[in-house]
This record gives structure tokens, C-alpha cells and sequence, in this order.
């Protein structure tokens, strides 16, 4: 990992043998956050995407896509999402990046990520590959009572604010998901931590 004065990044590598495609090989993932700190940013987007290629990673992970869409740049836009578009052209274009997927917490965080996809429908190197949800349903410090799950997605939808109403939860959104992507012929994926045997 290398941190510099205006971002920084966490590498967590992920092995994946890629079943849905005509080419059996691995990846070798880097999650991303604070990318709303670098998009738009040429010399730290470069940064990024030199530091992936150094490091033999051939997929990204995107982080704050949510966040940039409502506080930066319009992403269901063609026009204002020009930066996203020419980001993802450039890694996989420029830098042998293979791969380019979205993360997002919930079902519904996919649908600014589905109308770009639908905008930039034209160009494969400007489209995202894979839907990533993450929704951490075996962490206490999220799902208990008054913690960030339970008041923004357990409590209001009726479920219990425990690791099972997570999980119940996490269930609909990532079947949701696998769903759309099927749709869309496109990778459905998640993060998932400690579960259980029957989770």
C-alpha cells in the first residue's frame, strides 16, 4: 500500500477465477476508496493506475461512486460523466486493466451505476464489468441498535437490527443484484466476511 499527501488507496488482492468468461485466468483486484478524491484528478488518476500496473493488478474496485454522482459529477449524464468514462478507457486502454467494477452498499446504489452503463452503452472500454455490493450483515458495529445499518437500511425496511435482519437483508440485495447483472450480462459480486454455516 502507498499513501500519499492527497489520497490513498487499500490493496486487498483478490484471486478469482473468472467462470463467465471465454478466457479462464486470474485477477488480481485493488479496492479503491476515496476515489472521489482522485477522479478528475489527471495526475493522481495516473498515480492510480501506474501504481495498479507496478503491482501486476488487472482489476479496480471503485469506491464513492454514490458520493461523486450526488456531490461531484452527474454519472447518469454522458456529458458530466465524461471523466468517469474516460478514467475507465484510460485503465483499461492504457494500463491493462482487465476489469473495472462498481461497489455499492445496496441494490438501489446500482441505479445511477446502471443508467451510466446505459449512457456510454456504445463503448465496452468505458463500462463498468462487474457490480460489487458490499453490506458487511456480520458486523456488530454497524448492525446493532442505533448503529449506521440499522438506522439507514434494518429499522426502516423492518428488519431486526441484528446480524440475522442483516443478513435477511443482505440476502434481497445481493439476489436483487445477481438478478440485474444476469440481465445485463455483466459479473455480480460481493465482499463477504464472517458468516455462518447456515448464512
Amino acid at each position: 500500500m502507498r499513501i500519499t499527501s492527497n489520497f490513498r488507496f487499500y490493496a486487498i488482492i483478490l484471486l478469482i477465477a473468472l467462470s463467465q468468461s471465454s478466457f479462464s485466468q486470474n485477477i488480481r483486484g485493488l479496492y479503491v476508496n476515496d476515489f472521489k478524491n482522485i477522479i478528475g484528478d489527471s495526475a493522481l488518476e495516473d498515480e492510480l493506475l501506474q501504481f495498479a500496473q507496478d503491482y501486476n493488478f488487472n482489476y479496480l474496485l471503485l469506491y464513492n461512486l454514490h458520493y461523486i454522482h450526488n456531490n461531484i459529477f452527474d454519472i447518469t449524464n454522458p456529458t458530466t460523466a465524461q471523466p468517469l468514462a474516460d478514467f475507465i478507457e484510460k485503465a483499461k486502454t492504457q494500463y491493462g486493466i482487465l476489469q473495472v467494477g462498481a461497489v455499492g452498499e445496496k441494490f438501489s446504489s446500482f441505479n445511477t451505476i446502471d443508467a451510466y452503463q446505459t449512457s456510454h452503452s456504445g463503448n465496452s472500454n468505458q463500462q463498468f464489468d462487474v457490480y460489487n455490493i458490499e453490506f458487511e450483515f456480520w458486523n456488530n458495529n454497524l448492525v446493532k441498535p442505533g448503529k449506521y445499518y440499522c438506522t439507514t437500511y434494518l429499522d426502516p425496511n423492518g428488519y431486526a437490527c441484528n446480524k440475522n435482519g442483516a443478513f435477511d437483508f443482505y440476502k434481497i440485495q445481493i439476489e436483487s443484484l445477481d438478478s440485474l447483472t444476469n440481465i445485463r450480462g455483466i459479473i455480480s459480486e460481493t465482499y463477504i466476511g464472517n458468516t455462518t454455516a447456515s448464512q
